[in-house]
């Protein structure tokens, strides 16, 4: 949800609140509004974001909406009694056994990769505009495993690259829920970062919004600091040849920063 900029987003926590009260939800699970700081964990597109401005921005609207306020009903209605138990040993009563797992199975035509990108680039130079999706998924990201590299798997990189060579007009739509490498890139003509949309992938994709963001770099600054820090941003709707004008405040904290080795 980071990914859409979108301060009123507290309307899906409204939503999730009165869906957990019909369907007595007592705990949930995503997305954190912690920060996300390791690019190559698995489920970290259950996080916000890894911007500071941009999680507290959307974060607490999302506390404040209706899903908070279901979590501080089930807390004050609810006393439970925790036990922590450290040990080497299988544990007997009164801990039972663990619960059931699951198994995903799935199947796809198996594909020969060299056949692929000939075939791939054969039809980008068949036609004016080629679109290609492509990215990660839950085979790459998912719970109990880390990425061990930003590199998109396999040859879809050189896939993007001949495609791209092949028509300099092609449009790349990556799926994806944490950051990626892309060697690439200076041979894109378009590129649109589509996260993980859901059921609502196309449309969002076809929405036309943009986010006017304001990022500041210290020139002279006495600790170590980001190359640049989102400070302000806003998010907009245009019509196709539309223009508009936008405005934001940056504020005394805009222009502060926090130091551990300065703080005593």
């Amino acid at each position: 949800m980071g990914a859409t900029f979108d301060v009123p987003i507290h309307r899906v926590g409204n939503l999730l609140g009165d869906e957990g009260r019909r369907e007595d939800v007592q705990v949930a699970l995503a997305p954190t509004v912690c920060i996300q700081r390791f690019p190559l964990i698995g489920r970290g597109f259950e996080a916000f974001t890894e911007d500071l401005v941009l999680s507290g921005t959307l974060a607490m609207q999302y506390i404040n909406s209706g899903r908070a306020t279901q979590r501080r009903q089930v807390a004050r209605r609810q006393e439970q009694d925790l036990v922590i138990l450290i040990t080497n040993e299988k544990p007997g009563a009164p801990f039972g056994p663990p619960g059931a797992g699951g198994v995903r199975l799935g199947g796809q035509e198996v594909r020969k990769e060299d056949q692929a990108i000939y075939d791939a680039v054969k039809l980008a130079k068949a036609v004016d505009i080629p679109i290609l999706i492509t990215g990660l998924s839950t085979d790459y990201e998912y719970e109990t495993s880390d990425r061990t590299s930003l590199l998109l798997p396999r040859r879809e990189n050189e896939m993007i690259q001949r495609v791209c060579e092949a028509n300099l007009n092609t449009v790349v739509i990556i799926q994806a829920g944490m950051p990626i490498e892309m060697p690439w890139i200076k041979s894109v003509n378009a590129l649109i970062y589509a996260w993980y949309g859901g059921q609502e992938t196309g449309h969002a994709i076809t929405d036309r919004s943009e986010v006017v963001q304001i990022y500041i770099f210290d020139l002279a600054c006495s600790v170590q600091r980001p190359r640049k820090e989102l400070k302000a941003f806003k998010k907009t709707w245009l019509r196709k040849g539309e223009k508009k004008t936008c405005q934001t405040t940056l504020d005394r904290y805009a222009l502060s920063f926090w130091s551990e080795e300065y703080s005593h």
